[in-house]
């Protein structure tokens, strides 16, 4: 039985249609026109149909790419086909999909002759998640790929207990200002440069198991020996690369402990990922060890953020009254307000404890507008029993100015207790 054309037709369409990525054929020569575009193009695109997909991208291969990024991709693809004599390419880029969606994909192109269309690219494209999911190896780094990563600490776990007194480590690296380098110099660069931080991470950190886990995110599994030294000598290199010019560097979480048998890797990975995002926002610190310390501290955050409105309503908030006295006289001649919060579950809790946290979840407004009011009450308290007064001094956060009319809530304070604006 011979070859059938029109059976070899249908099953080429029936194969693109089915594969696990997409599939489109554009025209080499200018405006690069789309011949061909499976189903997976058009839900890669979040578009209903292929001829939806078509019309939102211009039915062009610049359309898919963008204009941002197309003559960069366009020089990528030109020259690794010009350049290294070769008929193929092999580039990233980001795609736009219909419903905004940004993703970063994988592109594999064929520079083909067709008697008929003339010199046409054969484009098989994939997301750069299911790519990195089907291998043991990080394509862009080499390293091992995040689920080889687990299953080798595992394998090593289960022969620990060998040596039940050899500490280890796991480092959670999350490199800062990356994604702004990605941006302004290009998938390429940015895949270069994250390659270089995996072969520094491999000369700097002998016999360790190292991974990419995602984006600019890495984790280091080692021996705690000489861990600092280690640090300081990759974060040395890189300095010299790429830190230096374009202002990259690593915050570094640190969770340390001894290999068992029954080693969670996820749950040390996790610990390890709280110490480094604890010293994401703190300029000049990029290394931080877990502990319970910092546990306990970063609970206490979280329980600020989520009992702000409870701690308001419910009175939990204290003004404290810090004296001023002039020196010439050795008078009291004022006092400042400060917040204290005297918690049901932590006890006192000082202002470097819960200002921060609250400045950055934009909810110091909320504690600053309860002090004015708080204050305005003692003073009318203090008058009523004929004490004595002077005048108290608030804090405001410039946030206050923008998250609420500060203003208004010092006026509405001062008119509704009947104070002297002079106390204010």
């Amino acid at each position: 039985m011979g070859y059938d054309p029109d059976s070899g037709k249908r099953l080429n369409l029936f194969f693109t249609d089915r594969m696990p990525g997409g599939a489109f054929i554009y025209r080499a020569s200018e405006g690069h026109e789309l011949l061909y575009a499976n189903k997976v193009m058009a839900d890669l695109f979040e578009c209903d149909s292929v001829e939806e997909f078509r019309e939102f991208v211009g039915n062009s291969f610049d359309g898919i790419v963008g204009k941002a990024q197309l003559s960069e991709v366009q020089n990528e693809i030109n020259e690794q086909i010009t350049d290294d004599n070769r008929e193929f390419d092999h580039v990233f880029y980001y795609i736009r999909t219909k419903k905004g969606n940004v993703c970063l994909v994988e592109d594999y192109g064929a520079l083909v002759h067709d008697p008929q269309e003339g010199d046409v690219f054969y484009v098989f494209l994939i997301s750069r998640e299911i790519s990195a999911g089907n291998s043991e190896i990080d394509h862009v780094t080499g390293l091992y790929a995040r689920d080889k990563f687990f299953a080798t600490i595992r394998k090593m776990a289960k022969k620990a207990d060998k040596d039940k007194e050899q500490e280890y480590a796991l480092i959670y690296l999350n490199m800062v200002n990356f994604k702004l380098f990605n941006l302004k110099r290009g998938v390429a660069e940015g895949d270069a440069c994250l390659k270089s931080i995996g072969e520094i991470l491999k000369g700097s950190y002998e016999d360790a198991v190292i991974t990419r886990l995602w984006g600019d995110h890495f984790a280091v599994f080692t021996k705690y020996e000489n861990l600092v030294e280690k640090h300081e000598r990759a974060a040395r290199t890189f300095r010299g690369m790429y830190g230096k010019q374009y202002n990259i560097y690593g915050k570094n979480g640190v969770c340390r402990f001894k290999l068992t048998g029954n080693f969670d890797v996820e749950a040390a990975l996790s610990k390890a990922k709280v110490a480094c995002d604890s010293i994401k926002h703190t300029p000049g610190v990029t290394y931080i060890e877990y502990s319970d310390a910092l546990q306990e501290q970063l609970d206490i955050e979280e329980y600020v953020e989520h009992h702000i409105d409870e701690a308001v309503e419910k009175g939990w908030i204290i003004p404290y009254y810090q004296p001023q006295i002039r020196s010439i006289t050795g008078k009291l001649c004022g006092m400042e307000a400060l917040a204290r919060w005297q918690d049901p579950v932590y006890g006192l809790l000082t202002p470097n404890k819960f200002v921060d946290i609250l400045e950055e979840s934009r909810q110091l407004h909320k504690l600053d507008c309860y002090m004015v009011q708080q204050v305005c009450r003692d003073i009318r308290d203090r008058m009523n029993a004929g004490l004595p007064m002077v005048p108290v001094s608030l804090n405001f956060s410039r946030l206050d100015f923008k998250m609420c009319d500060v203003l208004k809530v010092v006026e509405d304070a001062v008119r509704e207790t009947d104070i002297p604006r002079d106390f204010i």
